[in-house]
């Protein structure tokens, strides 16, 4: 069985156990003996290989909207059955993929706002090394530059410059603006179609932040 697909099997408690069981986008799979297959209530002993009006090797049938196969593997004892979802079925699981999709992606852009002040330092300090990175190679002539670089002396009053900016950066005082983090927010939910929930989170967030009331400015900033 692909990992990629959802395991099924405990959902059908039968005797003798399936070997496996699981959802594919079209229907699910089965792997087990006649008797386990027929237990599940999917499946008929009469649509097996074999049987009258049916294939030897593999069984192919329509039943209430449902495709339905079964195949005999090597060993005699054991097939492998398929049982196709209806259309309605199919659509439904798809609006359901794909609100979970959106979902997702709701997620990993409210998960992409900064958590307290330490994150939105480490932000600020990822955006600071890349540029600080091109900075250096074009002081040092080693891109597009066409022959031009700065002395020794001005390249080491670069350096240090961009050192102080990093510095300043990893330990300067950080304010948070309620009101902005929260139309961030907003405009997150605006951008993937949903709206705000009732319950909003806001307070949620600045219980984890736990800033002590003493390093709160008066205007609801916080400084860290």
């Amino acid at each position: 069985m692909s990992c990629e697909f959802p395991d099924v099997t405990a959902e059908y408690q039968t005797t003798p156990p399936l070997k496996e069981a699981y959802e594919i986008p079209s229907g699910r799979c089965f792997r087990g003996t006649r008797e386990a297959l027929v237990a599940t209530g999917l499946f008929r002993a009469e649509w097996f290989p074999g049987e009258p009006g049916m294939r030897r090797h593999t069984s192919r049938l329509m039943h209430e909207g449902r495709e339905i196969s079964i195949t005999r593997r090597k060993s005699p004892h054991v097939f492998d059955g398929f049982v196709g979802f209806t259309a309605e079925e199919c659509e439904s699981r798809e609006r359901t993929r794909e609100a979970r999709r959106r979902l997702e992606a709701l997620h990993e852009d409210l998960a992409a706002l900064p958590a307290d002040a330490d994150a939105y330092r480490r932000l600020v300090a990822g955006a600071e090394l890349r540029v600080s990175a091109v900075v250096k190679s074009l002081a040092q002539g080693e891109i597009r530059t066409g022959g031009y670089r700065y002395s020794d002396e001005a390249r080491e009053r670069i350096s240090q410059c961009l050192a102080a900016l990093m510095r300043e950066i990893l330990f300067g005082p950080v304010e948070l603006d309620p009101a902005k983090r929260e139309s961030a927010r907003r405009a997150i939910y605006a951008h993937h179609g949903e709206e705000l929930p009732a319950d909003n989170g806001f307070a949620q967030f600045l219980a984890r932040v736990r800033v002590p009331l003493g390093d709160l400015d008066k205007d609801g900033g916080e400084q860290s």
